[in-house]
């Protein structure tokens, strides 16, 4: 830009996620020009957030959804900020941090369980369910929040077994449910002419008349 000799003026440098320059200046005759050069400082860091105990948990910046744990930021404004970690049986955890100048600031955060560890056993053969839920066949190992939860053990022309367990944090727990009861009637048999021996699946039961 060409400016008259003797005139003074100032200056501003911006760019986003930079400090803005100013200065001023004044022309004078002669020579090669007033040059200005400006190395602009970051106004900007990154931010690296871990939960614990575990990893998985979704973060919230600003509460603004951005990924989950362990999560690294790209470039963020200077400042401070709200961070919230949420996982599924944990209790959600938020913190504020704050990024400074070409730094990284480490942001961890400690969730507290809401669940307890539970081995559940039963008949080999019988499905498990936990509060109405499917969850494996004989045995499994799983979480289950705090409070109380119906366990059942379920096998085809069986009646179902049931327990009721109140869970309370802090304390793992290994469940024995009953194998269910089958189901069984009676079955009259008799025949023509009468003291015929009867046979159910191979195995002998006297002769008619006979009530099983």
């Amino acid at each position: 830009k060409f400016l008259p000799v003797g005139s003074t003026h100032t200056y501003k440098i911006e760019c986003e996620l930079y400090h803005t320059e100013t200065g001023s200046f004044t022309v004078t005759e002669g020579g090669n020009g007033v040059v200005i050069e400006k190395q602009l400082r970051p106004a900007y860091g990154f931010m690296n957030v871990t939960s614990q105990p575990e990893s998985g948990a979704v973060v919230f910046i600003n509460n603004k959804k951005v990924g989950v744990t362990p999560y690294k930021s790209g470039k963020m404004a200077s400042g401070t900020y709200d961070v919230k970690v949420v996982k599924e049986m944990f209790g959600t955890k938020e913190q504020k941090f704050t990024v400074n100048d070409g730094q990284t600031t480490e942001a961890v955060l400690n969730m507290n369980a809401h669940f307890v560890d539970v081995t559940i056993t039963t008949d080999a053969l019988s499905e498990i369910y936990v509060d109405e839920v499917y969850v494996d066949k004989g045995s499994w190992m799983g979480r289950l929040t705090e409070g109380t939860h119906v366990i059942e053990a379920r096998k085809d022309k069986h009646y179902s077994s049931y327990k009721e367990v109140n869970v309370v944090l802090g304390k793992n727990l290994t469940i024995t449910v009953d194998a269910p009861n089958p189901m069984c009637g009676f079955l009259e048999i008799s025949s023509s002419p009468l003291r015929a021996d009867v046979y159910i699946d191979g195995q002998h039961y006297g002769q008619t008349p006979k009530v099983i």
